[in-house]
């Protein structure tokens, strides 16, 4: 079970896996379609040149018919690998225009105003030349200005500029307008400290584990978001063969008071397989287990099937196996509501309700986790 699934393991993908993994309590789990970028034209900035040919880490996509362009079908490359379009990119360096950020945030989205957001820019980024009140350094993105400049394109700055033109040698500072070298990374890779955390996906490959609460999965084509209503429980994907599903639990149970005695056991009612869902998925675990186990990889180590056994093989059948043996791996988590509604009983900075100077632990108000219990001391 994993408290995140995040389906695409482009440059946000792994950025967003990398820092949810930062906490040992979180597990999480990327699926990606592609494979990982462990191409050598990933590595050099003239693999441009091939990557944008190539269908393995390219989706290739093209437009409809542009009537305005005499009718062609423009070509559209996107990166199909770890780290997506940051893949196979050109390795240029801008961050947008102030204006579109100023322009977010006065319809209501309060901190993405162009000085809203610079801070993490600023933390995010390692300049070469070193921090100023635009620029960070010491951070996990490294940018710098071209070491070797082409000399036509050196020609072509001083023609604009001859042309008057403004001159600009980084358009990421408050001003845009103007013609300059700009700032270039030294890899191509725009999530570079996701992906350093992610490097063991670039030698094992499928389904690689950085760290050990982060698993990845490349290959992995996400078909549909399995819901319980309006809630997203988990991802049905496909990867070299029959779709496959990523899901947490939807029975729901509860935890109580036996009596007033605080040296008695709770009264724990799980309500395990309460959600037909669940059951329906454990009974399609048993029967993938059994594919597993016919594969030739076994043929020199099977003998008879002794659980379920060989007469169980209708869904009733496997269904009664399930009820009778199904064990769980002991993470109960989700006794205490965290929420702003009047039936939460933890408030989002994790005081409880109704009492002062009292906290509770995270992992009692998540609805999914490990057994990590990380605590938060109030103030």
């Amino acid at each position: 079970m994993y408290d995140y699934v995040i389906v695409g393991g482009g440059s946000a993908g792994c950025v967003l896996a990398a820092r949810l993994s930062e906490d040992p309590g979180v597990r999480a789990c990327m699926l990606e379609a592609g494979p990982p970028d462990d191409s050598f034209f990933v590595r050099m900035p003239l693999g441009i040149v091939a990557l944008m040919r190539s269908r393995r880490r390219n989706w290739m996509f093209r437009t409809e018919s542009e009537p305005n362009c005499a009718g062609r079908r423009m070509f559209r490359p996107r990166g199909r690998a770890l780290d997506g379009s940051s893949a196979v990119n050109a390795m240029c360096r801008t961050r947008g225009h102030r204006t579109d950020y100023d322009y977010w945030a006065a319809l209501g989205n309060d901190g993405w105003s162009c000085a809203g957001v610079l801070p993490y820019f600023k933390r995010f980024e390692h300049r070469e030349r070193g921090a100023d009140a635009f620029h960070g350094a010491g951070g996990p993105y490294n940018v710098a200005e071209l070491r070797d400049p082409n000399a036509l394109s050196l020609a072509f700055v001083e023609a604009a500029v001859e042309a008057r033109l403004p001159r600009n040698d980084d358009f990421n500072r408050a001003n845009q307008e103007g013609v300059g070298g700009g700032m270039k990374r030294r890899r191509r890779m725009a999530s570079a400290a996701a992906m350093h955390v992610l490097s063991c996906a670039r030698r094992v490959g499928a389904a690689a584990v950085a760290r050990s609460n982060l698993t990845i999965i490349t290959g992995a084509h996400a078909m549909r978001v399995l819901f319980d209503g309006r809630r997203a429980m988990g991802i049905a994907y496909r990867r070299r063969g029959p779709a496959r599903v990523r899901i947490a639990p939807g029975s729901r149970g509860e935890i109580g008071l036996k009596s007033a005695d605080p040296l008695a056991d709770p009264r724990i009612q799980p309500n395990y397989l309460a959600d037909p869902a669940d059951l329906r998925t454990l009974v399609a675990g048993v029967r993938a287990a059994r594919r597993i186990l016919a594969a030739p990889a076994f043929d020199c180590y099977r003998g008879l099937e002794l659980f379920p056994g060989e007469e169980v093989r209708s869904d009733a059948a496997i269904e009664a196996f399930v009820r009778q043996r199904c064990e769980t791996l002991y993470h109960p988590v989700g006794t205490r509501k965290m929420d702003v509604d009047a039936m939460a009983v933890v408030a989002p900075d994790l005081r409880l309700r109704g009492l002062d100077d009292c906290a509770w632990s995270m992992r009692r108000s998540c609805p999914r986790s490990s057994a990590a219990t990380p605590t938060r001391r109030p103030p």
